[in-house]
């Protein structure tokens, strides 16, 4: 029997090696049981194959049409077994669905790609870059930017302010005090002849207070140059004339360009006709154009008790509504006016406070000196404003009130030393007759009993309990109307 060895292997069954064989070998290896002929070979066929769309074929109800896998387990690879679908699902069966399951809900929620983007356009690319880069419209633009001006028109328009300066420090002084301090005269002619105890309301005069600040600023910014400070002698270091401390403080509450006096006085100008001019003297306050008052306080007032609270609230007519008669009574008795309720409209707060030793205060209002003042005549719409000075309801004061003979009755010093209630003890209560002298301290041995009729569980020096509600003291409020202190 001839053969090819070139076409025909075997397999022995003890190397399993693929060996060529020869007639010989083969014929030997079919007798012993050791030759195992393999199948043909067979060139494998090329298919063309379109793998469909993922969105096509992996669909949850491809998961759902999968049969039921009773036997269905996890195992290592390389081991085999035979599925048996019947019964129902292994929790493994169940487990690769539901992972299945998601991963093909993530592939449906794939955003279909998008459309392709058109092919540039590379004319008009060009042509727009070089339209950008253009300095002919680039720098008109800039310019349009930084002024404004009419096209078409003559009328000059105000250009911005360009000038920059250096900086320059912000020092929160009181050039009022200032002043004072080398003649209290220079800050108002004939200020010590105000009088003891007394309150005044002046108009200020900003010709002045700018004149003196300019005149200060210019010599300030010459001392910084000789101490070596970096400056162009440009900047406005002083610009308050007036403090800013609340009554009673000792430093400045704040130096923020509210409360500042001036403005800086590089911008001290205004454009007319499209020529610079510098402005006025008076034109250059940083605050209301409305107007302003200062009240004068001179006395011992805000030395015996510094926090005082003081402010204006604005007045409204008595019994507006009460008829001409009514009102001609007021006016003959002196109180046409009261209070308006207090509001955030109806309530004025100092903008500065400024002290001069050793007794005079100066308080400053947003408020011009006509509408302080208000009208005389009632029903008009113009009421005016009170000055109100109020103690701080939580220092607590103990004494009596003044004395006043004329309401105390000769039975009281007679009889049985009896007052209505402990509000209104006076001083002249602890007198021996109305003859007395005014007592310079309280001698409990020498007026031993008072009583009050309203209130008598107090017992007058029996503890220290009754005798600090009998001598208590209610915060107190004294209003003065602008009319009274403005002529």
């Amino acid at each position: 029997m001839q053969t090819n060895t070139a076409n025909i292997y075997y397999l022995t069954k003890q190397n399993y090696a693929a060996t060529p064989a020869s007639s010989s070998s083969v014929m030997k290896g079919f007798n012993n049981s050791t030759v195992v002929i393999a199948a043909p070979y067979v060139k494998p066929v090329t298919v063309s194959y379109a793998p469909p769309s993922l969105q096509t074929t992996m669909t949850i109800s491809t998961v759902q049409n999968l049969p039921v896998l009773s036997n269905f387990n996890l195992v290592k690879p390389g081991t085999y077994y035979t599925v048996v679908s019947s019964g129902s699902n292994t929790n493994h069966a169940n487990q690769f669905k539901q992972a299945l399951t998601t991963l093909y809900t993530n592939i449906q929620n794939i955003p279909a790609p998008a459309s392709p983007k058109p092919e540039l356009n590379w004319n008009s690319f060009v042509g727009t870059i070089k339209e950008k880069l253009n300095p002919d419209t680039t720098f008109l633009n800039l310019a349009n930017n930084l002024f404004d001006y009419y096209k078409g028109s003559t009328t000059p328009s105000a250009l911005p302010n360009l000038e920059l300066i250096m900086a320059a420090p912000i020092i929160p002084i009181s050039m009022a005090e200032a002043m004072a301090d080398i003649s209290p005269d220079f800050l108002m002619p004939g200020i010590g002849k105000l009088e003891q105890n007394g309150a005044y309301m002046l108009n200020m005069n900003q010709k002045i207070v700018e004149a003196y600040l300019a005149g200060a600023n210019y010599e300030m910014n010459r001392e910084l140059l000789w101490r070596e400070y970096p400056t162009d002698q440009r900047g406005t270091p002083l610009r308050h004339f007036w403090g800013t401390k609340n009554v009673g403080a000792t430093t400045f509450i704040d130096s923020d360009e509210k409360n500042m006096d001036i403005k800086p006085i590089h911008s001290w100008k205004t454009v007319i006709d499209g020529v610079i001019y510098p402005k006025n003297l008076g034109d250059n306050t940083n605050r209301t154009t409305s107007g302003m008052v200062v009240l004068a306080i001179r006395g011992e007032l805000l030395k015996k008790y510094p926090n005082t609270n003081i402010y204006m609230q604005k007045a409204t007519w008595n019994n507006v509504d009460a008829g001409e008669n009514i009102l001609s009574t007021l006016l003959a008795a002196g109180k046409p006016r009261n209070l308006a309720t207090a509001s955030t409209t109806t309530i004025k707060k100092p903008l500065f406070f400024s002290q001069i030793n050793p007794d005079l205060y100066f308080v400053g209002f947003e408020i011009s000196a006509s509408t302080a003042k208000g009208s005389s005549t009632p029903n008009t719409t113009n009421p005016g404003w009170f000055v109100c000075f109020e103690e701080r309801a939580g220092e607590i004061v103990f004494g009596a009130d003044e004395t006043d003979l004329s309401i105390i009755s000769d039975q009281y010093f007679n009889v049985e030393r009896v007052i209505e209630i402990w509000d209104r003890l006076q001083w002249g209560h602890l007198y021996n007759s109305k003859t007395d002298s005014e007592p310079k301290f309280i001698n409990l041995a020498h007026i031993s009993q008072i009583s009050s009729n309203i209130e008598p569980d107090i017992i007058w020096a029996s503890n220290s309990s009754d005798m600090a509600y009998a001598l208590y003291q209610k915060p107190s409020r004294v209003f003065i109307h602008s009319n009274d202190m403005l002529s």
